[in-house]
């Protein structure tokens, strides 16, 4: 089995440690780097660790327009964006509350992903 296939354009099936998940995009919320490990965030579900590198992931999500990378250790799904707080420490609110800083580098990247005038 590959290490990360998707079998459509919104889903994704990826390693755990006790086999594998399918996930669709639409409820991954964000991917952080913790550790030497992945740690998915989604919705409705507790969160899951692959031993997958976030660059991987990032990848096999190229397809999606919706995933973003932040910094160098988080992936947000732009879809689960709630607030963008660009005083203090840039950081973006996410659906779950969970609030993840954008690096100085990829700050104008993100306002052109978004469409801001």
């Amino acid at each position: 089995m590959p290490m990360i296939s998707q079998d459509s354009n919104d889903i994704i099936t990826l390693p755990v440690p006790d086999g594998y998940a399918t996930l669709r995009h639409s409820e991954i919320i964000c991917c952080r780097v913790v550790g030497a490990a992945v740690v998915i965030h989604r919705t409705g579900n507790p969160p899951i660790q692959v031993n997958r590198s976030l660059r991987a992931l990032e990848e096999a999500l190229s397809g999606s327009a919706f995933f973003f990378r932040v910094h160098n250790s988080c992936l947000v799904n732009l879809h689960h964006l709630q607030h963008w707080n660009r005083r203090g420490d840039h950081a973006l609110v996410l659906s779950d509350g969970s609030a993840v800083q954008v690096a100085r580098a990829r700050r104008k990247a993100l306002l052109k992903r978004l469409n801001v005038i």
